[in-house]
């Protein structure tokens, strides 16, 4: 069984993906109860792109711990996880939240599961709960300033502007070319009739990005409504 899965595991690393899944489908077929031989197979469903296969066989290891074979807490926390970021590229928001949040029922400190089920939350337009939860990855990890940029947008989706810009410059702080941020500052800065301090940030947010039109765009609407109109012009046409 041990020379079956350590096959697998370098048919694996050579990129032979197809005779790797043969393999630890051998594995599996002697014993049904080796992790190693599932958590193969689902890695090179993966590479095959079999993604949904990939998520039944991560579900399966989930099962194995009811029948009372113990899996540690980490490893069942990875395999919730990945089920909710196939569930979320399908589009079912719904049931990658459920699974996110079975993968912090194992692993309360999973920062990345915590920020993944904000983003749902968000997607949904469940704000209040997205911050709450893009506030717990940043407990677990301050500086994934991901996370202070999407809890910043959410408080500014609920127009709760001030706090917003407050967490767009602490992911700002950590990342200082991070354009997003800026350009999502000059929104919040904008909402609150700061046309000058949002001009600026779109600004450095097309500093760091020449290209990114949105910033350009909004950037031309304040300078229109400031009488500035050659400029918004300009600015107009650069997006």
């Amino acid at each position: 069984m041990t020379s079956l899965i350590t096959q697998g595991q370098q048919q694996l690393k050579l990129g032979l993906w197809s005779i790797a899944l043969a393999t630890f489908e051998r594995a599996i077929a002697l014993d049904e109860t080796d992790r190693a031989a599932w958590e193969g197979k689902a890695a090179a469903l993966k590479k095959l792109g079999r993604w949904g296969e990939a998520v039944e066989v991560e579900e399966r290891l989930v099962e194995v711990r009811s029948r009372g074979i113990v899996l540690d807490s980490e490893t069942l926390a990875e395999q919730w996880f990945n089920s909710g970021l196939q569930k979320a590229t399908q589009g079912d928001m719904l049931g990658a939240i459920q699974d996110w949040e079975k993968a912090i029922e194992f692993k309360p400190d999973f920062h990345v599961a915590w920020y993944n089920r904000g983003n749902s939350l968000s997607a949904l337009g469940r704000n209040e709960e997205a911050i709450v939860s893009y506030e717990k990855a940043i407990e677990f990890k301050p500086d994934k300033h991901e996370a202070w940029t999407n809890r910043g947008f959410a408080l500014y989706e609920l127009g709760r502007n001030e706090e917003a810009i407050a967490s767009y410059e602490k992911a700002i702080e950590i990342k200082p070319d991070k354009y997003g941020a800026w350009s999502n500052r000059g929104n919040s800065l904008s909402a609150l009739g700061r046309k000058e301090e949002a001009i600026a940030s779109y600004e450095k947010a097309i500093e760091i990005k020449p290209d990114y039109h949105a910033a350009w765009y909004n950037r031309g609407a304040l300078l229109s409504d400031l009488g500035q109109k050659e400029e918004a012009i300009a600015s107009y046409e650069k997006a």
